[in-house]
């Protein structure tokens, strides 16, 4: 009994001082996020890490120049496809962009990412990212309310 408490002791020294000479571990950087281009789709990244790949939320554009219109979904940049989610809508505002803390349905502020108004029969919406700290989840913004809903999907890694 008297060896085993020996070489405990001998350990505890070693351990604290590793605690004392390790660097702390750095703290979660914020998210600042981008606006991510492919073709007609539009979502912001970072991306969200999921089982089938980094995926993030946005709108892909259809319509004429003179008639615009976007539908909401999912873009895999790994895959390059498009996942729709509903039908095509008219575009509220192509230039839009919501690029900071927002305020969601569920009480959780955030920073909330996304680009390109659509019209909705809520009014115009935002598709997007709603970050907090290494996670993200998915919804829209009412530009009328200013508040993120999420799409209930819940919450989600970053893609590294």
């Amino acid at each position: 009994m008297r060896l085993r408490s020996r070489v405990l002791l001998s350990f505890v020294p070693v351990a604290l001082a590793a605690l004392l000479v390790a660097p702390a571990p750095a703290a979660n950087a914020a998210v600042t996020c981008s606006k991510y281009t492919a073709g007609s789709v539009v979502v912001p990244r970072p991306f969200l890490q999921t089982g089938y790949g980094p995926v993030s939320h946005g709108t892909q554009r259809g319509g004429s120049n003179a008639a615009p219109t976007a539908r909401p979904g999912f873009y895999s940049p790994a895959t390059g496809g498009f996942s729709a989610t509903a039908g095509y809508t008219s575009v509220y505002d192509e230039n839009a962009q919501v690029t900071t803390n927002v305020p969601s349905s569920d009480g959780v502020s955030g920073l909330f990412c996304g680009y390109r108004a659509v019209n909705t029969p809520y009014g115009p919406v935002i598709y997007g990212v709603q970050y907090s700290s290494t996670q993200g989840r998915w919804g829209n913004v009412n530009l009328l309310t200013g508040t993120f809903y999420s799409d209930g999907s819940g919450w989600s890694p970053l893609a590294g």
